[in-house]
């Protein structure tokens, strides 16, 4: 068993998708998509610490379950049940910072799950490949294998089906987040079926230019039309980035954040800083190439 004064810290990011198509509803109740998947440079802290045995959470966010249902947890329960770690007594106190919000559409229950499982697997010596770690973490969640890497990729099936791209341009975003969050079941409920579909062709195309303005013209998300017709906060929110000078602007996921692209580091910041004067959630982030790690 590690000592118990060892530590691991590691930054789990948030995502995007830049392009999100809806392609019908699977006989799980799970609807199958075709998305390409980005990480950015807005991440969650994790702290894995060793204990004698059982887990522990603490969260510095009130508004983010402690317990058996947060993915942190759920990802270490899942760990200690499919490895040999049970029969070491071994247990783990996570400690989770969220700079990511929740019900945001940026993925950050997901990637806090993914960054506990590349945690644990070191800190409790399993040595499982990303491949099998991929295994368990579909069990958790669609999203949560795509963090595993990070970076750009295209998500098939229920977005867990992962296909990693090449590295990508750097991209300059603007991220803004309504008051109210989104679940994402509420906003897959709200799908308009058959309307708008396609695939990732265009957004893999204009990613392949390395033009922001060509990226921005070829932004898609089928759960948008029918979260906007719903949520006058968010579509008028996405009307701000895109008024304050974003080439393009998409709700992200299921919503409630929208981001805006931007040419340059320059605009974004000057949006950024702009629209955080009226009290609006504002973050200015670049696009990355990595998902969970290690903290230095």
């Amino acid at each position: 068993m590690p000592s118990l004064s060892h530590r691991i810290k590691l930054r789990a990011p948030a995502k995007v998708n830049l392009a999100l198509a809806v392609l019908g509803e699977l006989p799980d109740g799970y609807h199958r998509v075709e998305t390409v998947l980005q990480t950015v440079s807005l991440w969650d802290e994790i702290t894995l610490q060793p204990r004698r045995q059982g887990i522990a959470l603490v969260c510095d966010e009130p508004t983010v379950p402690a317990d058996e249902s947060n993915l942190c947890y759920r990802a270490a329960a899942l760990l200690l049940k499919e490895s040999c770690a049970t029969s070491r007594r071994v247990g783990v106190a996570i400690t989770l910072c969220k700079n990511i919000p929740a019900q945001a559409g940026l993925g950050g229950g997901s990637s806090d799950a993914a960054a506990t499982l590349v945690g644990l697997n070191r800190l409790w010596g399993l040595g499982l490949t990303r491949r099998e770690l991929a295994v368990l973490a579909a069990e958790l969640g669609a999203d949560v294998p795509f963090f595993l890497y990070g970076g750009s990729a295209i998500g098939t099936g229920r977005g867990d089906r992962i296909e990693r791209l090449g590295p990508g341009p750097v991209i300059h975003l603007v991220l803004a987040r309504a008051s109210q969050g989104v679940s994402t079941s509420w906003a897959y409920a709200r799908w308009p079926a058959g309307a708008g579909k396609h695939t990732s062709g265009a957004m893999l195309r204009a990613l392949a230019t390395g033009s922001p303005k060509a990226i921005a013209a070829a932004l898609r998300n089928d759960l948008e039309p029918g979260v906007l017709a719903r949520r006058r906060d968010i579509a008028d929110l996405k009307a701000r980035v895109l008024d304050q000078g974003a080439l393009g602007a998409l709700m992200a996921g299921s919503g409630s954040a929208v981001f805006g692209v931007f040419a340059d580091h320059k605009g974004a910041q000057e949006t950024g800083a702009r629209m955080s004067k009226n009290g609006v959630w504002v973050r200015v982030v670049r696009t990355i190439g990595s998902g969970a790690s290690f903290a230095r």
